[in-house]
C-alpha cells in the first residue's frame, strides 16, 4: 500500500483574475486587485495592472469588464496532506482597489474583498496531462467559478 501523501509533489496553480461582472457605480472609476498568499511561496502583493477604467452607465447589469493582467501562475513543492490542509483553512482574499483620482497609490481606497476557497479545485475532476518539452505526466484540476464582491462600496 503506497502512503505517498507523505512525500512533497510539484504544484503549478494558476489563478487567473477574468473580469468584474454585473457592477452598480454611480460614477465612473478605475479598479484592480491585489492579493498576497504566502503558501504559494512569495509574499510579494500580486497586482492587475493597469487600473481598469469602468465607466459609468445609466443602465443596470448584465455588465462585464474584462481585467488586463490577471493571469499569476505558482510552483510549489508541498505534501497533499499539507497542501489539502492549508487550502481548507485559509482562503485566498482578493482586495479590490479604487485607483484615487491622482493616481496616488497610498490614498487608494479598498473598494470590496473576494474571497477564494482554493481546496475546491481538489474537488474538481482530475484530468491527465503530459508536458510535450519534457515527458512529464500529471494531473491538471480546473475550478472556475463568479465570486461575489464583499464590501461597503458595492451593492
Amino acid at each position: 500500500i503506497s502512503n505517498d501523501h507523505h512525500l512533497s509533489h510539484h504544484y503549478c496553480l494558476s489563478i487567473d483574475l477574468k473580469s468584474f461582472r454585473n457592477l452598480r457605480l454611480s460614477h465612473p472609476i478605475y479598479l484592480y486587485c491585489r492579493y498576497v498568499y504566502p503558501f504559494l511561496g512569495t509574499s510579494t502583493p500580486i497586482l492587475t495592472h493597469p487600473p481598469l477604467h469602468i465607466p459609468y452607465t445609466v443602465s443596470s447589469p448584465p455588465n462585464e469588464h474584462l481585467l488586463p493582467h490577471g493571469l499569476c501562475v505558482f510552483n510549489f513543492a508541498v505534501n497533499s496532506e499539507q497542501l489539502a490542509s492549508h487550502f481548507q483553512r485559509e482562503p485566498l482574499t482578493i482586495e479590490i482597489y479604487c485607483r484615487d483620482q491622482e493616481r496616488n497609490e497610498r490614498k487608494d481606497q479598498l473598494f470590496g474583498l473576494v474571497h477564494v476557497r482554493l481546496d475546491q479545485v481538489l474537488h474538481a475532476e482530475k484530468q491527465r496531462c503530459s508536458s510535450n518539452a519534457n515527458g512529464i505526466v500529471g494531473w491538471r484540476q480546473t475550478w472556475t467559478h463568479a465570486l461575489p464582491v464583499i464590501g461597503t462600496n458595492t451593492e
